[in-house]
């Protein structure tokens, strides 16, 4: 009976190990294609079932914290944008905390909050109906997708 219960565990974490994942991904390619909101709700998912303590929970964090910062951008909130690109930076800053799956994407991220930080923008008009990616905010280039 061990056995099986020992089993049946480790399918569940695999099926939840494989929906955090996919909540991973789908957060990057809804970053990457301006979807930055959605983005942020898709790595919260990851960031919960990772304990939201820890290492890897806070470099999904940073991620969160970037996705954040792009609603921001897009709301006009110039204040908004920079506290949370701040955060990311800083939550992103430790190279040794990312799998190395994301190593890349958390790289790009970081690299997206510094560019922003240097000079900082605003959108003043907006279509939420039809969102576009902010100029040079994407975490893989078009080869690496």
């Amino acid at each position: 009976m061990a056995s099986t219960q020992t089993e049946q565990e480790q399918a569940g974490h695999a099926s939840s190990s494989s929906h955090a994942d996919a909540h991973y991904e789908d957060g990057r390619r809804l970053f990457d294609a301006g979807y930055y909101w959605e983005a942020h709700e898709a790595w919260e998912h990851h960031w919960i079932s990772l304990g939201r303590r820890g290492p890897a929970a806070d470099t999904i964090k940073g991620l969160i914290k970037l996705a954040a910062a792009g609603v921001k951008v897009l709301e006009g909130s110039r204040t908004g944008a920079e506290r949370h690109a701040t955060r990311a930076q800083t939550l992103l800053s430790d190279p040794t905390s990312a799998s190395a799956s994301q190593a890349g994407d958390t790289a790009a991220a970081l690299q997206v909050a510094a560019r922003f930080l240097q000079q900082p923008f605003v959108l003043t008009e907006f279509d939420p109906w039809n969102p576009a990616a902010l100029p040079g905010w994407r975490l893989r280039s078009e080869q690496r997708a």
